[in-house]
């Protein structure tokens, strides 16, 4: 079985997938999770359209968990708005088309797979009060997806926090929560969270960890605590990059670390090429002296820029969305996605990788148009509006009539 990898790409880590096909048991059991290669593609492409505007800064994404939420998003919508998503995810959705069936596969595979601990939790979270369910998606979801779902009141402040401690739960107390709180439009919140831990198969020797020179990004020197072995690793030297693979104890999963033979911190990294390219590449064993930092990374921002870059635009849209295919909100006026959030953790250190994501959607119903009410004192002025020539001017203390005016004279 080809294993599935974690990617660090200097200091910018994804994970990606190289998948078997899933044989538990199931009216699924010959789905395809898909080939190294789509999931290369895909990997790369949410990890450069994120990283584009953090070019001096650590990042940090699961593009599984992603996709999985990106998934659970085709399936509420409908039209033109499920095509795009559709389209970013190369697969159509439907209980009997081939998103669930490839969905269920993901899911097994992984957690087959797992020879530490993964997690994998879908959440929907919604208000009754505030949105009418079609029956036809809790079905797709519950089937289809073997999701949970919750009604709730959102207009309790303990909603806000059932749904964060089952985040925080479900990420090994690693994410606290994914909102503040829940305002009046929003109807509902679909969740995806992926927890991981694994020991490397080779520990590091923690008697050899050491305080070492880094180069940031930035091009400026950095003491940070360097872990090291001698060992034989899976290696892969291609042109201008040298890759590492390490692998956990137990398990299909490994992780691999690839940096430029010479930096140069005015060059722009190519993420989506350098890790299409790792990720489809051969490696060979090979007795190295490998040293790597000990880190800790952290991730929590809107994927809304990234998943407009990639084309993904009319379910943000408040006029155009068409997610019919969850409900209708109760207000009468449209559901569009106004929150879509993922926030990720991994660290690295001599016993092995612990990482967790959590994806939130949140699906609301276009805002109410400001108020402006004026039920105070306030002026007033009838002007002409081309030269501004006021023709009257008034301040209005009570508005309560104080004469009659005669009909025949207006």
């Amino acid at each position: 079985m080809k294993p599935f990898r974690l990617f660090l790409f200097t200091l910018a880590a994804a994970c990606g997938l190289a998948l078997s096909e899933c044989t538990r048991n199931s009216p699924y059991q010959t789905a395809d999770p898909g080939s190294p290669v789509e999931w290369s593609s895909f990997s790369a492409k949410i990890f450069a359209a994120v990283a584009e505007d953090r070019a001096d800064a650590n990042t940090v994404v699961s593009p599984v968990s992603i996709w999985a939420l990106t998934a659970l998003l085709a399936e509420a919508s409908a039209g033109e708005t499920a095509e795009e998503v559709e389209a970013l995810l190369g697969t159509q959705k439907g209980i009997n088309a081939a998103l669930p069936r490839r969905y269920f596969a993901v899911r097994n595979t992984l957690a087959e797979d797992a020879g530490g601990e993964l997690s994998w939790f879908d959440g929907f979270f919604y208000d009754p009060a505030r949105i009418e369910i079609r029956s036809e998606f809790l079905r797709t979801l519950l089937h289809g997806y073997r999701g949970n779902y919750l009604a709730q009141d959102f207009d309790d402040p303990e909603s806000a926090e059932t749904i964060n401690k089952r985040v925080k739960a479900a990420s090994g107390d690693h994410i606290e929560g994914v909102i503040d709180g829940i305002p009046a439009e929003t109807a509902a919140f679909l969740l995806n969270v992926i927890y991981f831990k694994a020991d490397w198969e080779h520990p590091f020797d923690e008697d050899l960890t050491r305080p070492a020179p880094f180069t940031t990004g930035s091009g400026a020197s950095a003491e940070v605590p360097m872990m090291r072995t001698d060992a034989r690793i899976n290696v892969m030297r291609a042109e201008g990059y040298t890759a590492a693979e390490l692998f956990f104890a137990d398990s299909s999963f490994s992780l691999i670390v690839v940096r430029p033979d010479r930096f140069d911190p005015a060059a722009v990294p190519d993420h989506e090429a350098v890790l299409n390219a790792v990720m489809r590449a051969t490696f060979a064993p090979e007795r190295i002296d490998l040293q790597m930092p000990r880190l800790s990374l952290e991730f929590g921002e809107s994927l809304i820029p990234a998943m407009k870059r990639l084309g993904v635009l009319k379910i943000f849209n408040e006029a155009e969305a068409d997610l019919s295919s969850v409900g209708k909100a109760l207000t009468g006026r449209n559901l569009h996605v106004d929150l879509l959030r993922h926030d990720a953790v991994l660290k690295i250190d001599e016993r092995g990788a612990e990482g967790a994501a959590a994806t939130t959607a949140g699906i609301s119903a276009t805002s109410l148009p400001p108020s402006v009410v004026f039920d105070v004192p306030y002026h007033a002025v009838l002007r002409h509006r081309d030269t501004g020539i006021p023709v009257f001017a008034a301040y209005v203390n009570d508005p309560r009539e104080e004469g009659e005016i005669d009909p025949l004279r207006r």
